[in-house]
């Protein structure tokens, strides 16, 4: 998003000069201590370009790094005794279905009508 109504043509062209000249030096604090000599970009340009441009999106890509999400932990409880009783004898229905070319184990209950599906990772038959 460009501020440019809020600034004069010369603020914007000094702008535009020091985001070219930071974008071929890669950092502006040269600028900031006079280090480049006979620069035509001061540090008040440079503080200006952030207001005028906006951050430098891809000094900004090559800077952030990604965080690592944490592992979702998964708690395994029993199955409670009053289910067990109730449903000792449990009858399953077991088939393989595809899924954009993935199989998947489809796992379903007669009488607890409960269903689930697991990923399968080889399909290879090793006896």
């Amino acid at each position: 998003m460009q501020k440019t109504d809020k600034c004069t043509v010369r603020d914007y062209s000094n702008a535009k000069k020091a985001r070219e000249l930071k974008n071929i030096i890669g950092r502006l604090d040269y600028v900031d201590k006079n280090m480049i000599p006979n620069c035509p970009v001061t540090i008040q340009d440079t503080l200006s370009t952030e207001d005028i441009f906006g951050p430098n999106i891809g000094s900004l890509k090559g800077k952030t790094m990604r965080n690592t999400q944490e592992d979702v932990k998964i708690n395994i409880h029993d199955v409670p005794p009053e289910i067990m009783e109730r449903h000792r004898d449990v009858i399953l229905a077991v088939d393989i279905m595809f899924i954009n070319k993935i199989p998947f184990v489809i796992f379903t209950s007669f009488n607890i009508h409960f269903g689930t599906s697991e990923l399968v990772m080889d399909m290879k038959n090793e006896k």
